[in-house]
């Protein structure tokens, strides 16, 4: 089993990572790394983080090859993720790299940037942590229950939702991908069955995260041609009249419905 890093060095090895660099990078730390900084968590397996462009992934690629972290293979998990690049150093400990999009397509939104905070303005990395809102989202769509843990420790520290909804809200219209709002989703009833708590705009988040998971489907079923909207109802399973209401939503910007027949644009 991999052990634990605290802060103490996390923070050394960022520091050894700025000397390699040579040209300033902005550095989101997501996860566990981030729960540390905050003082939410003693310690971490590794450090999660995402940067804006692959120019940046690349300098920082370099710089940690350079700072002794060989790349390492992911787990099938993992590998669902789309995580970009995983490297890990002789004592085991990971960093996990990602470009503007992370968990099978969360994008790093500026709301997601305007609420981290900085933690460490070296020479060249500025390293930013991002909010308990954002990293509950990233927590939910993973599906190790460890995650559920650290879920837990933030859910009791006080999350406002306000912030989670208008942030799923965001994604769900920006996300070119919709595979992470049903992980989204589900990680979130998993949390709900696990301990037991009400979580404010639970059914609302459900829903959103439905329709957006529907809407992928249909496009997905249309690539190949026109379908009957009876076939589409009965091939998602789902009531007629909400099938229906999530075509009308669609209408006129992904697909177009002439009678019975649907046709994607």
């Amino acid at each position: 089993m991999r052990k634990d890093f605290d802060r103490e060095y996390i923070e050394k090895e960022l520091t050894r990572l700025d000397k390699n660099l040579d040209e300033r990078i902005d550095f989101y730390m997501l996860g566990g790394g981030a729960m540390s900084f905050r003082g939410l968590k003693a310690a971490t397996k590794d450090v999660d983080g995402v940067v804006k462009s692959r120019k940046e992934f690349d300098r920082l690629k370099r710089a940690l090859a350079d700072s002794r972290y060989d790349e390492i293979e992911v787990s099938e998990v993992y590998e669902k993720m789309k995580t970009r690049i995983f490297l890990q150093n002789e004592e085991g400990f990971r960093f996990d790299l990602f470009v503007k999009k992370v968990a099978n397509g969360l994008l790093l939104s500026d709301g997601m940037m305007n609420r981290s905070e900085g933690l460490l303005e070296l020479k060249d990395l500025n390293v930013l942590v991002i909010s308990p809102e954002d990293i509950f989202i990233l927590k939910s769509v993973t599906s190790r229950e460890r995650d559920k843990d650290d879920m837990n420790i933030l859910f009791t520290q006080g999350l406002d939702f306000d912030v989670i909804k208008e942030e799923i809200i965001w994604q769900s219209e920006n996300s070119t991908s919709k595979a992470w709002l049903a992980y989204f989703y589900v990680g979130l009833v998993e949390f709900v069955e696990k301990y037991g708590f009400e979580i404010p705009y639970f059914d609302e988040l459900g829903e959103i995260a439905s329709r957006e998971v529907v809407r992928y489907q249909i496009k997905d079923m249309l690539r190949d041609g026109e379908m009957k909207i009876t076939e589409i109802v009965d091939e998602i399973g789902e009531d007629r009249e909400w099938v229906e209401d999530v075509l009308k939503e669609m209408k006129g910007d992904e697909i177009s419905i002439k009678g019975d027949i649907v046709r994607k644009l």
